[in-house]
């Protein structure tokens, strides 16, 4: 836990002021709407200060750890509805359960240590571009210097794919490869994080394979006479 935090943390000293004003240009446009992420409550709540006097009012609002489920859902309604309100600032209370497909940018300060709670927070967004023209796109700040974040950044997104498709269905073997890399992280450093990547892929093909067949045939049983111990009767 605390590699993991500390690699999730590493540079944000960097980060802040680029974050900031990227933050304060876009949100001051006419258009488009805007949500930051970071997965430390302290960090969002930072931002927010730092946001506020650049800010009007109305501009921007927050889903924080620390407000309480009201607040949360008031946050969303006037990001969601308020033409004005360009910028949400989010900590880790919105990585589940809340819409977020409205946004047309999504900046990440930062990206969890785990493949499926960054599928979790991306989730939150339009992908795929299934009820718009277009989709919300990620951006995402690390330091090119930093080995750790541009490893695991490469790892996600040429391993994994995270930002191309959802990998909700993987969350077993994604667990599984996040126990391996923060194991490994002790011993071998950023080396852990350099993975095989085609391996990887074909790896979690398959897997998504599997998942489809299965979900095939227990649609096929659901909808038939017979149940799957039926189909076993039969072998």
């Amino acid at each position: 836990g605390d590699v993991k935090a500390r690699l999730e943390r590493h540079g944000e000293s960097l980060r802040f002021e680029h974050v900031v004003d990227e933050c304060a240009q876009l949100a001051m446009r006419p258009t488009g709407k805007i949500v930051v992420f970071t997965s430390f409550p302290d960090v969002a709540e930072r931002l927010v200060r730092d946001l506020e006097p650049r800010l009007g009012p109305h501009r921007y609002v927050s889903h924080l750890e620390r407000d309480d489920r009201s607040e949360h859902d008031l946050a969303i309604d006037s990001f969601t509805n308020e033409l004005n309100c360009r910028l949400l600032i989010c900590d880790r209370s919105a990585e589940e359960g809340r819409n977020l497909q409205t946004a047309d940018l999504a900046i990440h300060f930062d990206l969890p240590i785990s493949p499926n709670r960054l599928e979790q927070r991306i989730g939150r967004f339009d992908r795929f571009s299934e009820r718009r023209n277009h989709q919300t796109q990620s951006k995402i700040f690390v330091e090119h210097e930093s080995e750790f974040l541009s490893a695991y950044l490469k790892l996600m997104e040429d391993g994994v794919g995270v930002f191309m498709g959802s990998v909700a269905t993987l969350q077993l073997p994604l667990a599984d490869l996040e126990s391996q890399v923060t194991t490994n992280l002790l011993v071998e450093g950023v080396n852990a994080l350099r993975l095989d990547l085609n391996q990887l892929k074909e790896s979690l093909d398959e897997e998504r394979q599997k998942i489809a067949l299965l979900e095939q045939l227990e649609a096929t049983a659901f909808n038939s006479d017979f149940s799957l111990g039926d189909f076993a009767d039969f072998e």
